[in-house]
């Protein structure tokens, strides 16, 4: 039976509830962040990507001070120092991805230029320096790009997005509903074919029923033993199924065991022991599930917050949660939109491995929040368009630091 866990479980999280002074993304004009909506940490580094033209030094509110990176930025010794590194792309950026060797990030969006050369939507660049690596020719993609993942062995790497069509330099076009396999080397098309989309989306992150267009792909999770491909996103009927569906990562088709979620699923990650994977849904409220393949299909437990989820991230110790909802929902609870009855966690919580709340509560500001996040050894970084983290202004940008 799935469990739905909101008891606190006390002070089992070894980070620091208030952020560290780092650098963050410029003030928009909305008044909120320049959106950071995905970052990668690898090397030293915490690689940025999103709709941002500068960033900004620690606690400054002077606007004089920032420093250009358009869509890109790097920074190191744990987000206090601003890195050379500025691939300069001319469009936002939505998903990156450090190779295992940490020689290269790729990178995924909207942009059809970095540095001035020609790299539509997809690209790969050198972790140091920040230029195009032209070994790596990817075919034109003719929709974004929103999610990446890797083969357990380096070798593939997944693209997933709103793309149906791939066009290779020779003018060959191949068909590839949201999602795609490259040689994650040279960026060339491999046969792997997903299943066929049967059409229709979640709109928005409530969840809205949508049958006059398909969805996307949002989230991709390969599994540790290499033999499956989980991917999430807005579709509603791909291969037959909702919100997350699991593909044979030797052909492409749905494999046997499916989870069930019915709800568009934003972010997934698996579990370092290989056995368990998590996702991150929107939907009518938001559900955080844990999924064992060829257990449950509803997930061995489940975590009900009052808006949507954006992302998950599992350490040695905790399962992270990033998303737009104020409070964590009482199990049994029919509320699913502003539920004060529960338990109090503005867009940042934390778990143990069986689903209990755990009492690390850091709040972030803006209706919205926080879009992605990603850990290291010492520090989990914490991205979007908020501007403080626990009232102290902290822009697009927090990081905290301990044993995450």
């Amino acid at each position: 039976m799935t469990a739905l866990c909101v008891t606190p479980v006390g002070a089992a999280v070894g980070l620091s509830p208030s952020a560290d002074d780092t650098w963050g993304s410029e003030m928009a004009d909305t008044g909120k962040a320049g959106r950071v909506l995905t970052v990668a940490a690898s090397g030293g580094l915490v690689y940025l990507g999103g709709d941002f033209a500068a960033m900004s030094p620690p606690g400054s509110k002077d606007a004089s001070a920032n420093v250009a990176r358009n869509h890109l930025a790097a920074l190191g010794n744990g987000g206090t120092t601003l890195a050379d590194w500025n691939p300069d792309a001319d469009d936002e950026v939505q998903a990156l991805l450090a190779s295992p060797d940490g020689r290269r990030i790729y990178v995924g969006g909207m942009f059809h230029h970095i540095g001035g050369g020609p790299a539509i939507r997809l690209a790969a660049v050198d972790a140091v320096t920040g230029a195009l690596d032209p070994s790596f020719t990817p075919p034109r993609l003719d929709g974004v790009v929103r999610a990446l993942g890797l083969s357990p062995d380096g070798r593939v790497l997944y693209v997933g997005g709103d793309f149906r069509q791939l066009t290779a330099a020779d003018g060959t076009v191949e068909d590839r509903p949201h999602i795609a396999a490259l040689d994650a080397g040279t960026g060339s098309l491999t046969a792997w074919l997903p299943p066929r989309d049967a059409g229709g989306r979640y709109y928005g992150h409530t969840g809205t029923r949508d049958t006059t267009r398909s969805g996307g792909v949002y989230a991709i999770a390969p599994s540790a033993d290499g033999t499956t491909v989980h991917v999430g996103g807005t579709f509603l009927a791909f291969g037959g199924h909702s919100g997350l569906v699991s593909l044979d990562a030797a052909t492409g088709q749905p494999t046997p065991w499916q989870a069930k979620v019915d709800r568009p699923v934003f972010g997934l990650t698996r579990s370092r022991d290989g056995h368990t994977f998590y996702a991150a849904a929107g939907g009518t409220g938001g559900l955080l599930y844990a999924f064992r393949p060829h257990g449950p299909p509803d997930g061995v437990w489940q975590v009900k917050t009052d808006g949507d989820n954006m992302a998950v991230v599992e350490t040695e110790s905790s399962v992270y949660l990033i998303g737009h909802y104020d409070n964590i929902v009482q199990p049994g609870s029919d509320c699913y939109q502003y539920c004060p009855d529960g338990m109090a966690r503005e867009h940042l919580s934390a778990f143990d491995r069986t689903g209990r709340l755990a009492d690390w509560n850091p709040t972030a500001n803006t209706p919205t929040g926080p879009y992605a996040a990603a850990a290291d050894a010492t520090h989990l970084y914490v991205v979007g368009e908020f501007t403080k983290i626990g009232g102290i202004r902290h822009v697009g940008v927090a990081v905290f630091s301990g044993t995450p």
